[in-house]
């Protein structure tokens, strides 16, 4: 249906694809696509997320801070309204609410070794959560994952736990791991068990 011709792809999510492209033009970037192959959102992003609820996570070429854009890739959220506004991890939206990491310097979070590392220079940002306006419902964990069956896991002074979208913590940090629920249920972990 659209020929093989680039570098990276994304599934389908609300009738876009991400697709990264290698050519002169865009130095191999991440733009979208719609489901006949026409270029919707031109490539200029560096990592993207797949759309959820009307919205994806993007971090522009060249930039540190994350933003989400609507299906025209029009930005919707850049900066948050709180202490930490710069945003420099992004999750997709789940029932209205997006996972994020956030700091106050936008410089904090050159990473000295690779993306998915914990290694950086200067401060480490705190998790949360937010709402698609980008108002603040907590940015106060050390890690924290999307909602799945309603609750989230977050990390608090090296333990985890469980929130609800407002935040409210239903299962204290206690755990060494943790997964998220499936079908009711929970993986955790406590010392090797």
């Amino acid at each position: 249906i659209i020929q093989a011709q680039y570098v990276g792809v994304k599934v389908f999510r609300e009738g876009l694809a991400a697709v990264n492209v290698n050519d002169e033009m865009s130095l191999g970037q991440w733009g979208y696509i719609n489901s006949t192959g026409d270029m919707v959102i031109a490539p200029q992003f560096w990592l993207v997320n797949s759309f959820q609820e009307g919205l994806a996570g993007v971090l522009p070429t060249g930039g540190t801070n994350w933003m989400y854009i609507d299906r025209m890739g029009q930005e919707v959220i850049g900066q948050l309204t709180e202490k930490k506004p710069f945003i420099y991890g992004a999750q997709p939206f789940k029932n209205g609410v997006a996972c994020v990491e956030a700091a106050t310097d936008r410089t904090a979070f050159k990473r000295t070794e690779g993306y998915q590392t914990k290694k950086r220079k200067g401060q480490e940002g705190m998790w949360g959560f937010i709402d698609k306006t980008g108002r603040v419902i907590a940015l106060e964990f050390d890690h924290a994952m999307s909602f799945v069956e309603g609750f989230a896991v977050v990390e608090k002074g090296g333990k985890f736990g469980y929130v609800t979208p407002d935040c409210e913590i239903v299962i204290p940090p206690q755990f060494d791991k943790a997964n998220s629920f499936s079908e009711g249920l929970a993986s955790v972990q406590i010392k090797k068990k």
